[in-house]
């Protein structure tokens, strides 16, 4: 609980944040230039599959960024980092929430980003906000913009109540000046904001995330069906030295509770996560710091709330083989060269051994699924304007990197027609791809024959599309139906 110290060390000059990353301060309310502002840090790929925003108060934003890496392993990993801060808001206050859907409408039309696909992150004291906002996601929809896919809280309070109760103690105690004077700044502004506990019982019964002494469960019943993980440095032997204090006098208690109301709630992605020692941007030991939080980890987890693909961790719920000597490669659709197709899912490639040289007869000989979440719309139409702005964007980004001269360059032509519908498919198409083979720059056709099937238990539609150069009596064409005939939704 750093906010007081923060506030007057706000003065002092900001460390640089020394980085290659490319960080934009964005403001989402030109009239008022010194609060209404955010810093947001694009992946490196330009490809936004996620957003984290990560919400505090008081706390100077730019020390975030220091005392983070989390936005540099988000960017290498397509994900768009925001840090945003809530005003002077310790309770989700229609004021407050008003806020955060004014940033959050701002950074969705800025980086023109996936609604769908929002982690919500709540730093230290006013995380309880954020904890809160999901909370009204679910239980008044229409009251807030993003109905976040996960949320997280990095030493974060959970109970207002708990957090009234704190100020009693640390004022009381009178032992360290840091907790005194946060205690003092909180009491006054929860005050000033919903009243004292004592008075207004009934606003912070309706404004706390959470509140253990409840018979039943209380607003966190709103939160058993979204992935939440709470970040705390337990460090108790530090709260003991620095402070007096006990874990009774740290969020750690609340937040357990709310963990294991959930779990028995049948919330199985409820996580307390114990963490590392905390470090604040000026290097010093502090367990209230966002450096508690690994990176690398926690990305893995926002991205699998999300939805995005990720090649080391794909488990495939289908069946599909892979022919001896060939080999595969795997990545999320759109591809990060064809980011205009309207599809979402998963590439699952087949390459002949042969398929990268120019010599082979094997040669651009390959195969691949687009597994597709839902039933999108597909026809020869737009099957034929997918394949054209696929192969425009591998050929486009083949051509700069192979140094590939101006006059060799050709553009990209596909047709695909309706043809008998074979057996197992929903509908099947043929036609050709005519482009530049920029593995021997010059004119190639690559025949396709394209596969359409239905997988409703899976909520996914398959597409298995073959290409070659060769005809089609040509017996790699027989490797690649095998593998087509195969192919089961279930593994």
């Amino acid at each position: 609980m750093k906010i007081l110290k923060f506030l007057l060390l706000w003065l002092l000059a900001l460390p640089a944040v020394v980085n290659s990353q490319s960080i934009d301060k964005v403001y989402f309310d030109t009239r008022d230039s010194a609060h209404s502002f955010y810093y947001a840090v694009p992946p490196l790929s330009g490809n936004i599959q996620a957003t984290l925003v990560v919400f505090t108060g008081y706390y100077p934003l730019k020390r975030l960024l220091v005392e983070s890496g989390l936005h540099n392993a988000a960017s290498g990993n397509d994900i768009l980092t925001v840090y945003a801060s809530q005003g002077e808001n310790l309770v989700a206050t229609k004021e407050c929430v008003d806020r955060m859907n004014a940033i959050l409408k701002h950074v969705a039309a800025h980086y023109k980003t996936d609604t769908s696909r929002y982690v919500l992150a709540g730093y230290d004291i006013p995380g309880n906000v954020v904890l809160r906002y999901a909370e009204l996601a679910a239980e008044k929809p229409a009251e807030t913009f993003i109905h976040p896919r996960a949320v997280m809280g990095v030493g974060t309070v959970v109970s207002l109540e708990g957090l009234w109760n704190w100020t009693g103690r640390m004022i009381e105690k009178n032992y360290n000046e840091e907790d005194v004077m946060t205690a003092k700044f909180v009491k006054e502004v929860l005050t000033k904001q919903i009243g004292t506990l004592e008075a207004q019982a009934s606003s912070y019964a309706q404004y706390t995330p959470f509140n253990k002494d409840l018979k039943g469960q209380g607003n966190e019943k709103y939160l058993r069906n979204i992935p939440l993980r709470l970040y705390y440095d337990t460090d108790i032997n530090w709260y003991l030295k620095n402070g007096r204090n006990s874990l009774l006098d740290t969020p750690i208690p609340d937040a357990t509770a709310i963990i294991s109301s959930l779990l028995m709630a049948g919330n199985p992605k409820a996580e307390f996560i114990q963490t590392k020692q905390g470090l604040n941007s000026s290097g010093f030991r502090h367990p209230v710091s966002f450096s508690i939080v690994d990176e690398v980890e926690c990305i893995q987890w926002i991205k699998a709330a999300t939805g995005i693909f990720d090649p080391v961790t794909y488990q495939p719920v289908y069946k599909m083989i892979t022919p001896d000597k060939w080999t595969e490669e795997r990545f999320g659709i759109p591809a990060d060269f064809a980011m205009e197709i309207p599809l979402k899912g998963v590439e699952d490639i087949r390459f002949a051994s042969g398929w990268g040289e120019p010599g082979s007869e094997e040669h651009w000989t390959y195969a691949f699924l687009w597994w597709l979440e839902g039933r999108p719309q597909l026809n020869a139409a737009l099957l034929q304007n997918y394949l054209t702005q696929y192969y425009k964007g591998l050929v486009g980004r083949n051509i700069g990197r192979r140094n590939i001269p101006a006059d060799k360059v050709i553009p990209v032509t596909a047709r695909i027609q309706a043809v008998k519908t074979l057996a197992g498919d929903e509908a099947t198409y043929e036609g050709s791809i005519h482009m530049l083979n920029y593995m021997q720059p010059g004119p190639i056709t690559l025949n396709t024959r394209i596969h359409i099937r239905s997988c409703p238990l899976q909520q996914h539609t398959a597409v298995y599309i073959e290409l070659s150069p060769k005809p089609y009596k040509h017996t790699l064409w027989q490797q690649m139906d095998r593998i087509g005939n195969e192919f089961d939704c279930r593994k």
